[in-house]
């Protein structure tokens, strides 16, 4: 059987759902004949595009070799990246509670919880639609110039922040600079081992995922030491001088290759920022919905373990309070590589769908009847292991249902929808609306409910399990077989 208009060694560049089809189709040697068939469907489709002839050598991915220094490098640039912020995930992200505490005892003492938690989510307010552009710009001019820009971005931001003193300044740098710097890396480390995996590509990025997990258990673990030994100016400009270091090995690591079957990019053409043909395909609004409700299910234990270990267990000592949250963490680090590695098994949306949805399970039946610490321990763990993976698969779920061409630009899309997900952890409805357009509704919830968490638990949990049901429209739309790896 052959190839309807192109040679084995003139590929088409397909738009939007045969992308899929030719990151497939490119793969082997000798394709197979499900793929051809595909292929040519997708090619008489009314609704696809001409094909184009490109005279492309057919290579297929490294699947290793100096692909492996590039994952390095982009989880030494992912877990040194400052967050101080409530972003999801970067480094000393998951480890704000302990700066917001000094803040309030020793800074500000009488500025409301509320402003400092907003202090918080201004970065990751900020990088969402930062992360959209250069997601787009990243796809048309190289990924270096704007990861190298990002990582100046953060490194200025945390070294500034060690100087202010002021409430205002603190919300410029570790807000409004810091947001940018974040939104300039988030795309591009989600993005760049997709250039040299593809049988691999879930724990390549996994593994860059999993390195935020792991920094912010150990930031858990020594800010608050930090910060009591040496105080706030001098733990920032400790943590500045490290990053330093780190950004520059990471960035020394990153090699950008071409995605085998994707045309160059002619940088004359225009930008075409509002892709229309996406925005009306049901499997994107389906896999950026799962995505929002994940993300809005994935934070409340992260942020409120540390409330609800004081509220359960009085008397219970501070360095056994921040121990679940580094927990959480370290076992979050393990779970997005092996789940990411089980992903290159048995399909990305696959491994969403059962890990998010174990992740739903694991707060309404075990967080939810955590009544002494130990069981405490067991919820973080086990929702540390499960919860987050869902991050470090959403750009490997977009090459698999969009293929690669344009994943940076993909990447920063699907990180627009994690914005909404973010607006549920201030109780001050002001706040939050500043935040994402959505209402505080976990914050709302623990408020209106008097505390009661099983209000708080229950819905966390159960809007990951929605999460997850959500993504069956894309995995059956795409594959209808039950065992399909997709």
């Amino acid at each position: 059987m052959s190839l309807p208009s192109a040679s084995a060694k003139s590929l088409a560049l397909l738009d939007v759902e045969n992308n899929a089809v030719l990151d497939d189709f490119v793969q082997t040697d000798t394709p197979n004949t499900a793929s051809i068939e595909k292929l040519e469907d997708l090619s008489s489709s009314p609704v696809v595009p001409a094909l184009v002839s490109l005279d492309i050598p057919f290579e297929s991915y490294p699947e290793g070799g100096r692909g492996w220094w590039v994952v390095v490098g982009c989880a030494i640039i992912s877990a040194g990246t400052p967050g101080v912020t409530r972003k999801a995930d970067f480094s000393l992200s998951l480890s704000w509670g302990v700066f917001q505490t000094w803040y309030k005892e020793y800074l500000f003492p009488d500025v409301e919880d509320s402003v400092l938690s907003f202090l918080g989510s201004l970065a990751g307010m900020i990088s969402t639609p930062v992360a959209f552009v250069v997601g787009k710009l990243a796809d048309k001019y190289g990924y270096r110039p704007f990861i190298t820009a990002g990582c100046a971005c953060c490194f200025v931001s945390m070294l500034v922040s060690a100087f202010c003193t002021a409430l205002w300044q603190f919300f410029l740098a570790q807000g409004v600079l810091a947001g940018v710097g974040l939104g300039l890396v988030l795309p591009i480390v989600m993005s760049y081992p997709s250039q040299w995996f593809r049988r691999k590509r879930g724990l390549a990025t996994g593994f860059v995922i999993a390195a935020c997990s792991f920094a912010g258990g150990a930031t858990t673990l020594i800010a608050e030491q930090l910060l009591n030994k040496i105080g706030l100016r001098w733990t920032l400009l400790s943590y500045a001088c490290l990053y330093g270091l780190l950004m520059v090995a990471g960035l020394s690591m990153l090699k950008s290759r071409a995605h085998p079957g994707v045309a160059a990019v002619n940088r004359a053409d225009r930008i075409r920022w509002v892709d229309r043909a996406l925005f009306a395909d049901p499997v994107f609004w389906s896999l950026s919905l799962a995505i929002m409700l994940a993300f809005r299910g994935y934070l409340s234990p992260y942020f409120y373990i540390e409330e609800y270990t004081r509220s359960i267990i009085p008397g219970v000592s501070p360095e056994l309070v921040t121990v679940p949250a580094a927990v959480m963490n370290f076992a979050a680090a393990l779970g997005r590589t092996l789940v990411g590695h089980a992903a290159d098994r048995v399909g990305a949306c696959n491994a969403f769908i059962i890990a998010v949805g174990m992740a739903g399970v694991v707060q309404l039946l075990i967080w939810n009847f955590a009544y002494n610490y130990a069981t405490v321990m067991v919820a973080s763990i086990t929702f540390g292991f499960f919860g987050g993976t869902f991050l470090s698969l959403t750009s490997v779920m977009g090459a698999s249902l969009y293929g690669v061409n344009n994943l940076a630009t993909l990447s920063g899309i699907l990180t627009l929808f994690n914005t909404p997900g973010k607006s549920h952890l201030s109780r001050n409805p002001f706040m939050c609306s500043c935040n994402a357009a959505g209402a505080p509704i976990g914050g709302a919830i623990l408020s209106a409910a008097n505390n009661n968490w099983h209000a708080l638990i229950s819905y966390s949990g159960a809007t990951q399990i929605a999460g997850a049901a959500l993504l069956l429209y894309a995995r059956f739309k795409r594959e209808p077989r039950l065992f399909a790896v997709i």
